[in-house]
This record gives C-alpha cells, structure tokens and sequence, in this order.
C-alpha cells in the first residue's frame, strides 16, 4: 500500500467510525492532517467524491467548503453536515459535479476492492496497475524520486499447468502471489498482470534497491519447497524471472518504463532464467565496437580517490564493457575517468553498473552505462565511436 492509499484508508475509516458526529469527524481530519500533511485534502475529497486534485488545489476546495459550510449553516440556523456541504459546493457553487449520486461508503468502497483486484491471487489487477504507475509517476516527477519497475514471470508455467493440471497451476500463481506480499515493502505495490505474469511498482527506489527487492523474491520463491502428496501444493520446484527499469534512469513515461521492464525480463528469460536482469538504455541505443588501442580508465570516489584501474574492452556512445578486479554490485554507479585515443583530455563519465561477472583466470568484467557527462566529452565519445565504426566497418548491437 502506498502512503497515498494508507491516507484514503485512513480517511475511510474516520468518515465510517462516527458518521453522524461532525464536529469528531472533522476534529480527526485536522489530527490526520497534522501527521500525513496536505495529502489529506487530496484523499478526503477522493473518497467523497472521487474526483483528482492536486494538494494545492485540494486544500483551496477543502477550505471553499468549510466556509460554504458555515455560510449555509448561518443562513438555515442549524449544522450543516459536511457531507451536505461539500455536495452543495461542487454542484452549485464550484459546478465540478454534474449529475452526482447518493451511495455508502462501505459500498461503493467494496465495489472498488472489487473492480480492481484479481479474484484467484488477491493482488491488484492490471486496470489498477495502470491507474497507479500513472500516478506514482506523477508524484516521482513532482518530487524528483526515482521509481523502479519490477516485472516478474514464473518460469516454464505452461509447462508446469499441462504436466499437473489447472488446479495445481492456480496453487502456484496464489504461492507467488503470497510471496510477491511477504517480500515487498509496505509502500510497494504489487499487481498480477495478466496469466503468469505479475509486477511491482516501486516508488523512492532507485535501480539498486528494487535490485535487492526483486532479488529477495526471486530467492524466496525459489526456496519454497513441494509437496507431492496433495494436488492442493506444489508439485515441483517453481523459479521465476525478472526485469527492472527506472524512472528517470530508463524512462520518463509509463509507456517506456514497462517497455524497458518488459525488455529486462525477456533478457532473463534468454539468459538461463531464474534471475532478475536490469534494463540498460545502452543496449538498446547505440552500437558497441571493439576497442583497437588500449583504453584505460580509472573509477574514482566522491573525493578524487583512485578505487581501481583497468582497461576498456569495448565502448558505444551510451557505455561500455571493462576488465575490474572485482565483481562490483550492479545498480552501482561511480566516476570514471578515461582518456580516448588520440585525445589530450581526460574525460569524466558518471556510470552506472548494469552486469557485473567473473571471466577466466579470475579476471572480471564489468557492464556499465553512462548516466553523465560534459558535452565536450559527450562529443569527443562521439567522434571516436563514429571513427572506429569507419575504419572496421563493423559493431555489435
């Protein structure tokens, strides 16, 4: 549930405790505002009447209603509900409803649970997904966080369903359900896309951190053991596989966040299955070429500090391939500092790792995408990039 949700529910729940004492239920709104903030406003009037505002706005309505309230209530001489009140403001005064209709809270909430979650596993369905990544996006872009990506698929499912039957393929969907709702954090949101698939909407996680959540899944899944003397449990072993992509990193829009999500997941499932792959811009962008003349780099720290030096095996405009004497993290980002051939100037590039794996005589290698760098060195890349790629008439996609 994301802190937006828990204030709806919270919302909820104070309109239905006492719903004929005002003066306690606005007492309340007042304490919940003063813990969660302005986002109150935006959560009251969506529960009352499922319109979308921003807080800014969403407080200039709330405080419109409150003195609407106490305006009607003077000229009739008695209380005002709120209730009434806010239905009179944005029908008569504000003109933001049309036609509005009377119905319970409890109802129309169950209603809602009832339209966008899946029935066999509890999660959310993909009609809510979409709803939620739109606007989790928004609130990335208006707060400048990051906002990961997890796309999740059971490995060989269709296989699992044919050999053990329907039944037994609906215990496996429900166990990865569970599992997907044990391993997340509170604020995540987890959704069954459709079949075997399922996703995570992450918000205030960079790259690295949906990497640990997406991993801590993939291995309680995997630990999760069969019973083979009920039809009701698992039949085998399940594995899943996963993809990762990142707002601002990978994407700016939903479209190419679940495109590059999708992306991700597709490279697991090429690469052996049962692993989480990370999508990188660079794989999908720009050409590689072999590195002829030696390139040598440099990873320093935020203090100008040497880490590591190695050599560079090939290079593209949007990152590279190196030698490292160690397996480094993937998601983790460093400066490289790095001199092109036939150029005098160091160049800087902030990276971001995106593989990381041991080669042979214990010799690493290291995948990294550039995340930024000066123009000049963004030109100078360019340059000889575009002059390996004449000479050898040749590059790697």
């Amino acid at each position: 549930m994301s802190f937006y949700e828990s204030v709806v529910d919270e919302v909820t729940r104070c309109l239905a405790e006492d719903s004929h004492n005002e003066s306690r239920i606005i007492e309340r709104l007042h304490h919940i505002q003063r813990e969660k903030g302005d986002e109150l406003y935006q959560a009251l009037l969506y529960v009352l009447t499922h319109l979308e505002f921003s807080k800014k706005t969403a407080k200039k309505h709330w405080e419109g209603i409150m003195a609407h309230r106490r305006e009607m209530s003077e000229i009739l001489g008695r209380e005002i509900g709120l209730r009434v009140a806010m239905c009179d403001y944005f029908f008569n005064v504000n003109k933001t409803l049309k036609n509005p209709i009377i119905i319970e809270i409890d109802v129309f909430e169950e209603a809602r649970r009832f339209s966008n979650t899946d029935g066999l596993t509890g999660l959310f369905n993909r009609r809510y997904f979409q709803t939620a990544l739109e606007r989790e996006l928004s609130r990335a872009k208006r707060f400048n966080n990051d906002l990961s990506l997890i796309f999740i698929d059971i490995d060989d499912f269709k296989q699992y369903n044919d050999t053990y039957g329907h039944l037994a393929g609906d215990e496996v969907l429900k166990t990865v359900a569970q599992t997907l709702l044990q391993s997340k954090r509170m604020i995540d949101i987890a959704c069954r896309y459709g079949g075997e698939e399922f996703v995570l909407i992450l918000p205030r996680s960079p790259k690295s951190g949906a990497l640990n959540v997406g991993e801590r899944i993939r291995r309680n899944i995997e630990e999760i053991k069969p019973n083979p003397k009920s039809s009701r449990h698992l039949k085998k072993a399940i594995t899943i596989s996963g993809g990762i992509s990142t707002f601002p990193q990978d994407a700016l829009d939903v479209q190419n966040l679940i495109m590059g999500a999708d992306n991700a997941l597709y490279s697991a499932k090429r690469s052996g299955k049962n692993r989480i792959d990370l999508f990188s811009i660079e794989k999908r962008r720009f050409i590689r070429v072999r590195v002829d003349k030696p390139i040598y780099y440099r990873i320093v720290d935020v203090k100008d500090e040497p880490l590591h030096e190695g050599r560079a095996l090939d290079i593209s405009e949007g990152g590279l391939l190196c030698e490292v004497d160690r397996v480094i993290p993937a998601a983790s980002t460093m400066w490289i500092e790095m001199r092109l051939p036939r150029s005098q100037k160091v160049h800087s590039f902030l990276g971001g790792v995106v593989r990381s794996n041991g080669g042979k005589h214990q010799q690493h290698h290291a995948g990294v995408t550039f995340l930024r760098m000066q123009q000049y060195s963004r030109q100078a890349l360019s340059q000889y990039v575009g002059q390996a790629l004449h000479q050898h008439g040749e590059g790697e996609q």
